[in-house]
């Protein structure tokens, strides 16, 4: 890796990930399970793992000899360093996850996932984000004074409502609605500016408010500023002439992706990839049970085999 994991989380995927092929002699199942071992035990940074020797057997399924001449060579490896030494009785050898090797990739095999810390966007690059909202992200649209349009049934324009001037707004957003987001005015007075203007035709206003009532108005406009975001349709927004209509077409797929991103749909999708991981962990250790099994068995000579032996020296 070329920087430290972001979470523990991301230290146990970049070692599961580990790729052989750039460390001499490469890695089996075996030298992953005691890495993965090793890696639930550590902190985030990779120190302070200290599974005992109990713990490190039954996860790789080895005898403590051969499973102490593996952690010897995934030390000669550099893949992982002894920081304590145990007394083999009461108190654990304690190891470090060398993440810095290059063996140990930044992101995941698909490439969907970085498990460093990207660098965060300042200044003018920053994302707005509304308080209380959900962290999702919104970009602000708010018309004051002479800019501010009053709401005129069948304008052809969605409506910016007008301000009552003996009530300054605050900059805190609407009250949520019943379905957990800013309601129709909310939706309306955070409109990113592209879409002032911008012709409803036919049901298209009817349609607007159904999706606003039924996801929230902080889910649409979020929704909807990821539509507008260049390089997200092939074609710029800019130049559309039925910018709602087209918009009614295509917001699923951008109406999914924000969903996507809320805390408790990350979280889901951090329980289903921590199962997945323990499975495969799981299957791995099998795996390697019975491939070590199996050369056990190979290894040993039957008592016929012994006996024939001893007959025939005997002769």
């Amino acid at each position: 890796m070329t920087k430290k994991p972001k979470n523990h989380r991301a230290l146990r995927l970049t070692v599961q990930y580990v790729r052989s092929a750039q460390v001499e002699g490469g890695v089996d199942a075996a030298d992953k399970l005691i890495l993965n071992c090793l890696a639930q035990y550590a902190n985030a940074d990779g120190r302070g793992s200290h599974p005992g020797n109990v713990d490190l057997m039954d996860a790789v399924g080895l005898k403590r000899s051969a499973m102490h001449v593996r952690l010897e060579k995934l030390i000669s490896k550099n893949l992982i360093e002894r920081t304590h030494t145990g007394d083999g009785r009461k108190q654990a050898s304690e190891y470090r996850i060398c993440w810095e090797n290059p063996a140990y990739p930044d992101v995941s095999p698909n490439g969907k996932e970085r498990f460093t810390e990207d660098e965060k966007p300042s200044g003018a690059d920053a994302e707005t984000f509304r308080p209380n909202s959900g962290n999702i992200p919104v970009q602000s649209g708010k018309h004051s004074g002479a800019d501010a349009e009053t709401f005129r049934p069948n304008s052809g324009n969605i409506p910016v409502l007008s301000r009552n001037t003996s009530n300054p707004p605050s900059n805190q957003p609407s009250q949520p609605d019943q379905k957990g987001g800013s309601g129709w005015r909310g939706f309306v007075e955070n409109l990113p500016a592209t879409m002032h203007g911008a012709i409803l035709a036919g049901d298209s206003e009817k349609q607007i408010r159904a999706l606003v009532a039924e996801h929230g108005a902080d889910f649409m406009l979020a929704t909807i500023a990821r539509w507008i975001e260049p390089g997200m349709r092939e074609k710029s927004v800019d130049g559309l002439k039925s910018k709602w209509s087209v918009f009614l077409k295509e917001y699923l797929p951008y109406l999914k992706a924000v969903k996507g991103e809320t805390p408790e749909a990350q979280a889901v999708k951090q329980r289903q990839e921590d199962a997945a991981i323990e499975a495969a962990m799981k299957e791995a250790s099998r795996i390697a049970r019975e491939q070590l099994a199996e050369a056990e068995a190979n290894a040993e000579e039957s008592f016929e085999e012994v006996w024939e032996k001893l007959k025939k020296s005997a002769e």
